[in-house]
């Protein structure tokens, strides 16, 4: 959607224009990911915000990463599930927002079962890591 481009390119102004035009906020393209986890991905966390106060699903799980029948270069970052997955291996500060908008630590992606810690782990994101840890991931 326009609204997918906009987040991508971290177009603040453009993403709260269509938003005031009535842009769907969890419009999902082909590979079933929102605007919002693109914004996790690219790291941007004015879009978040603006997103997750736009009413943004923070339960959203596209269950795409690591499928086979998927060219993996396609995906979002190959994060499988929540925007909390793609965020804790992208932006500490991304993370925040999300758990303060009632994202869970321990949430499983469809495939593989891998929570938020994992990819922070897998990402080396130590801030993410640190964060997650601290409220109340299981390890």
């Amino acid at each position: 959607s326009p609204l997918h481009k906009a987040v991508e390119m971290g177009h603040e102004d453009c993403v709260a224009i269509l938003l005031d035009a009535g842009a769907n906020v969890d419009a999902t393209n082909v590979e079933a990911e929102t605007p919002l986890h693109y914004a996790c991905w690219t790291g941007g966390a004015q879009i978040v915000a603006r997103l997750l106060e736009a009413g943004a699903s923070i339960h959203h799980d596209s269950g795409m990463g690591y499928m086979e029948d998927y060219d993996q270069d396609q995906i979002v970052g190959n994060a499988t599930g929540h925007p909390i997955h793609v965020a804790a291996a992208k932006s500490r500060e991304c993370v925040q927002l999300l758990l303060d908008a009632g994202a869970t630590t321990d949430v499983r992606g469809v495939y593989f079962g891998q929570t938020p810690l994992h990819h922070a782990a897998e990402a080396g994101q130590l801030e993410s890591l640190r964060l997650l840890l601290a409220s109340g991931a299981e390890v």
